[in-house]
């Protein structure tokens, strides 16, 4: 007698195996249809601004970076993404950094202006990071 062949043969068992330990929060989102964006610093998490916030561009080509801006927010790690993320907010940065463990986010693309100096000259030559 033949025997029966599983439903599920061992490549696709792999493939969604894979995908289980794959964490939430880098799976595309479904609703939407977006796929995640690519971070330009690998160890980031990303968790774009709003883009309300920050200025599309084409750094390093369009304007050169040529320094980095350290901020320090009053504001817990959650609420300072949720400030990114709020349009009538206008502020944004390319990195955030949460205290308690140094988990960085990336909020808006290197290429990209963020809305964090106050000075539109020093934005569009710097990347913002708020710690």
């Amino acid at each position: 007698m033949e025997r029966a062949r599983p439903l599920v043969n061992r490549r696709r068992l792999l493939k969604g195996t894979a995908l289980a330990a794959v964490p939430y929060a880098l799976l595309p989102d479904a609703r939407a249809g977006a796929e995640p964006q690519a971070v330009d610093f690998p160890a980031a998490e990303w968790q774009p601004a709003t883009t309300y916030n920050y200025t599309v561009a084409d750094r390093p080509t369009a304007h050169p970076v040529d320094h980095v801006i350290i901020h320090v927010t009053q504001e817990t790690y959650a609420q300072t993404l949720a400030i990114f993320q709020n349009p009538p907010k206008k502020v944004s940065a390319h990195y955030l950094v949460r205290s308690a463990d140094g988990h960085v986010a990336q909020c808006v693309r290197e290429a990209d202006i963020a809305w964090h100096a106050g000075n539109w000259d020093n934005n569009t030559r710097s990347i913002g990071c708020f710690c």
